[in-house]
C-alpha cells in the first residue's frame, strides 16, 4: 500500500511527518474568461496604485482647468482672428477649441472609479481614436483657411492687442502642455500625452502669432508669414493624428490576434 501511494504522488503520514517539507502549490491556468489567468499576469506600472489614484485626480482637475482656460482663449482669439484677418490667429483658435474637445475626451477617459478608469485599454483606445480624428479635421480646416488667405493676399492689420493676447495664450498653453506631459508619462496614457501635444500645438500657434505680429510691424512684405505658419501647424496636426490612428489600428489588430484585452496588448 505504501509503495502504491508513492507511485500516485502521495506520501504516507508517519510519526516523522513534521520533518517533511510541504510541496509548493501552483495555480493552474483556466481557459474561461475572467479566470485565474488574469491574476497570473503581473503588470508593472511606473507608479504605485496610491500615487496613480492621486495622479488620476490631478488629470481630471487639469482637464477641467484646460477646458475653461482654452475655451476662453480660443473664443477671444477667434474673434480677433476674424477681425484682423489672421490665419495664425484662426489656427490657434481652432487648436484651442480642439484642446477643449480633447480635454473633454481625457475627462471621459478618467471618469469613474479608480480601478475602472486608471489602466483601461478599452477607454484608452476609444479616446485615442477620437483624438486622432479631431486632429485630422482640425488640420484640414486650418489648411483651408490659410490657403484662402494666401490666394486672396489677406494682410493682417497692425494691432498690438493681437500679440499681447498671443503671448498670454502661449504661456498658459505651455504650462498646460508640460503638466499634461508629466501626468501622461506617469499614468502611461497615450490619450493624455496626445492632449499635451494638442496644448503644445496651441502654444506654438500663439507664439507664432506673436512673432508674426512683431515682424509684420517692422516689415510689411512678410504678410504671408501668418498663413505659412498656419499651414505648418496644420501639417503637424495631420501627421500626429494619422500616426495616432495607425498606432491604434496596430493595437486593435494585435488584440484581435491574442483574442483578449490582455495586459500585453496594452503595452504593445
Amino acid at each position: 500500500m505504501s509503495k502504491e501511494m508513492e507511485e500516485n504522488g502521495n506520501m504516507p503520514l508517519s510519526d516523522n511527518s513534521k520533518d517533511l517539507v510541504p510541496m509548493k502549490q501552483y495555480n493552474t491556468i483556466s481557459s474561461k474568461e475572467g479566470s485565474d489567468t488574469d491574476n497570473l499576469v503581473e503588470t508593472k506600472h511606473r507608479v504605485s496604485l496610491n500615487v496613480a489614484v492621486k495622479l488620476r485626480i490631478a488629470a481630471i482637475a487639469t482637464s477641467f482647468l484646460s477646458i475653461f482656460v482654452t475655451l476662453a482663449l480660443g473664443v477671444a482669439t477667434l474673434v480677433i482672428g476674424f477681425q484682423e484677418n489672421s490665419s495664425a490667429s484662426f489656427g490657434f483658435a481652432l487648436t484651442a477649441l480642439l484642446d477643449v474637445m480633447s480635454s473633454a475626451v481625457v475627462l471621459w477617459r478618467y471618469y469613474g472609479g479608480a480601478e475602472k478608469a486608471l489602466y483601461s485599454p478599452k477607454r484608452e483606445f476609444i479616446a485615442c481614436i477620437v483624438l486622432g480624428v479631431l486632429f485630422i479635421v482640425s488640420s484640414f480646416t486650418i489648411t483651408t483657411k490659410s490657403v484662402i488667405s494666401l490666394a486672396n493676399i489677406s494682410v493682417p492689420s497692425k494691432n498690438p492687442s493681437v500679440y499681447q493676447l498671443a503671448l498670454i495664450n502661449g504661456i498658459l498653453c505651455s504650462i498646460l502642455a508640460i503638466v499634461k506631459f508629466i501626468l501622461g508619462i506617469k499614468l502611461e496614457s497615450k490619450a493624455l500625452t496626445t492632449d499635451a501635444f494638442n496644448s503644445l500645438a496651441g502654444a506654438l500657434s500663439a507664439f507664432a502669432i506673436f512673432v508674426t505680429s512683431v515682424t509684420y510691424e517692422e516689415n510689411s512684405r512678410v504678410w504671408y508669414l501668418d498663413s505659412v505658419i498656419g499651414i505648418f501647424i496644420a501639417v503637424f496636426l495631420l501627421i500626429y493624428g494619422t500616426r495616432l490612428l495607425w498606432e491604434q489600428e496596430k493595437i486593435n489588430n494585435y488584440s484581435t490576434y491574442c483574442g483578449t484585452n490582455c495586459a500585453c496588448c496594452k503595452h504593445k
